[in-house]
């Protein structure tokens, strides 16, 4: 198995919740205003860890993966799916940058880990400093709004809110595992190749 160093920045954050307020309170037969600010931050807290837990990137997101050293022809990336990737930049010693020639890799996004693929006769992608040389600007996840987001996560995301909702006080691992979402999230989460 593949390992490597590797750091994960979101350079644009998602610019909606995976899951709508109003999806929350049809789920959970609530007809009124007053839980609305909670209940949005409960559906910030549970898609994060729907994210944490499955490895997966539900509303599109721009990111920035940085690592030391290509170390072979495939660099697998640490989140999925993959949407596209915007360039792969090389980094001087001085923090000036060149971009690595797009023609001379493909990307297969067709398994459960999104991969950067060198053709064959393409020279390796080679840093001129030692630390996070290698930049791969992607964008990552299932659409711009929560009608993306498969609807068994969906599912999950609504039991483990109400959960939350009827048993205020509850820790959310708890919750994980009396609603029912854990088997959910297990059949999505991602086997990773770093």
């Amino acid at each position: 198995m593949l390992r490597y160093r590797y750091s994960l920045e979101e350079t644009t954050p998602p610019a909606a919740d995976p899951i709508s307020l109003a999806e929350v309170k049809t789920h959970l037969r609530v007809d009124h205003t007053s839980d609305d600010a909670m209940l949005t931050d409960l559906i910030k807290t549970v898609g994060v860890l729907c994210e944490k837990s499955t490895g997966l990137a539900l509303i599109n997101r721009n990111c920035s993966l940085y690592v030391d050293v290509w170390q072979s022809e495939i660099l697998a990336l640490p989140i999925a799916p993959l949407v596209s990737v915007t360039a792969i930049n090389l980094y001087a010693e001085d923090g000036t940058s060149s971009v690595y020639p797009a023609t001379n890799y493909y990307i297969d996004n067709k398994g459960a880990s999104a991969r950067i693929i060198l053709k064959q006769g393409a020279a390796t992608p080679l840093a001129g400093r030692s630390a996070n040389g290698i930049e791969v600007q992607f964008t990552c996840g299932y659409g711009a709004t929560e009608v993306d987001v498969p609807e068994m996560l969906k599912t999950a995301m609504k039991q483990i809110i109400a959960h939350l909702y009827e048993n205020r006080g509850d820790s959310v691992d708890k919750a994980i595992s009396l609603s029912g979402a854990e088997a959910i999230f297990k059949t999505y989460r991602r086997k990773s190749l770093l």
